[in-house]
């Protein structure tokens, strides 16, 4: 049985294997693989069919998987150095800057700030309330 699923398994070859990895690594368009490869679009056209080249599109479509698995490690990778860089920026000299951070922090933890938030402050001088309403304190209640 093994013997046999080896004769059914056709390997592709190397023209096939450099334009897979021009198409998904390097990002060459159909046109500029079939002119490096000497082969025309036609007969890239053709491997790129699952119907007339299953094993070219089967080893194609491993690669992409492969490809996006590399791309989603750099990422997490890429994301936690961010990471590392928004913390220290939260501990920045610079209020405005460590200000911002804090708040993109709390935003990508889920807390963001309700808008419209009515503040009870006990005891306050009606002087004070004044000064409050002048900047917007609406809500604001003795």
């Amino acid at each position: 049985m093994e013997n046999f699923e080896k004769i059914k398994e056709k390997a592709i070859t190397a023209k096939q294997k450099k334009a897979i990895d021009m198409l998904i690594y390097q990002g060459s368009k159909k046109r500029e693989v079939a002119e490096a490869l000497k082969i025309t679009p036609t007969t890239l056209s053709n491997w790129l069919n699952i119907g007339k080249n299953p094993h070219f599109v089967a080893a194609y479509e491993k690669e992409l998987e492969c490809a996006d698995n590399l791309r989603k490690r750099d990422y997490r990778t890429a994301a936690q150095e961010a990471q590392k860089r928004l913390i220290e920026l939260a501990q920045s000299d610079d209020e405005d800057v460590a200000l911002k951070a804090c708040k993109d922090i709390l935003d990508r933890a889920g807390d963001k700030p309700t808008d419209n938030v009515a503040v009870t402050v006990p005891n306050v001088s009606s002087k004070l309330a004044a000064v409050f309403e002048q900047i917007g304190g609406e809500g604001l209640e003795e």
